[in-house]
């Protein structure tokens, strides 16, 4: 389990433990302790949440799953999610879906569902699901592959000239992606720009207060 407040750990290890025959193999508070704890066939199921101290909760599912001879089923348990963040989910093909204020036998079924080889969704989370799949207005959709690896930059608060620097490109190409974009996203200031940013997943708050960007190779986007 990966979880940042101790709190809810505590009660889903004894939820699980208590309540079902399954065991608690690993469980952490931050991506990198638990990067470092996991090793191939440790556990059947990894149940983790989005929003971690020291990076998003989808990274940490790509690493698993891409390290050889492991492929556990991934459970989702979250407060926000975001359609960006499901349809990046989706494309990294995460097993279930749960929202942190659904009841203990929701998350149970949940588990079973998922260690069973079945898809679960909880009700709220069915609903963002299929709204994702269907958004004409998602910014992942409407913005190239290039644009969304400048727009959470400059979501960051990032310069043009900084961006060209990191990026290696000419100071006028990233002012002409930047024009792009928000004209796509019918946005008119930087401020904008942020919220949006935040509404959409394409940045996230830390629980320490300061923002992030998710990978921008993990989005499903046009080339």
């Amino acid at each position: 389990m990966l979880e940042d407040q101790t709190l809810v750990l505590n009660l889903y290890r004894t939820l699980i433990e208590s309540f079902t025959s399954h065991e608690v193999v690993l469980s952490c508070d931050t991506g990198e302790a638990f990067l470092q704890g996991w090793s191939p066939a440790l556990a059947d199921v990894v149940i983790l949440d989005l929003v971690l101290p020291d990076m998003d909760g989808l990274q940490v599912a790509k690493r698993i799953l891409d390290m050889p001879g492991t492929s556990p089923r991934i459970l989702v348990v979250s407060g926000e999610v975001t359609e960006v963040t499901m349809r990046r989910a989706a494309k990294l093909r995460v097993d279930g879906f749960v929202d942190k204020v659904a009841s203990s036998k929701i998350l149970l079924q949940a588990i079973d569902e998922v260690l069973a080889g079945r898809r679960f969704f909880s009700a709220n989370m069915q609903s963002i699901y299929e709204r994702a799949l269907k958004s004409s207005e998602a910014i992942d959709l409407l913005l190239t592959r290039k644009e969304l690896r400048l727009v959470p930059q400059m979501a960051l608060g990032l310069s043009n000239r900084e961006i060209a620097e990191a990026e290696g490109m000419a100071e006028s190409t990233v002012q002409t992606h930047r024009r792009n974009a928000m004209s796509k996203l019918n946005i008119r200031s930087a401020v904008d720009l942020v919220r949006h940013s935040l509404r959409s997943g394409v940045i996230v708050r830390l629980p320490n207060g300061t923002l992030s960007a998710p990978p921008w190779d993990d989005w499903r986007a046009r080339a």
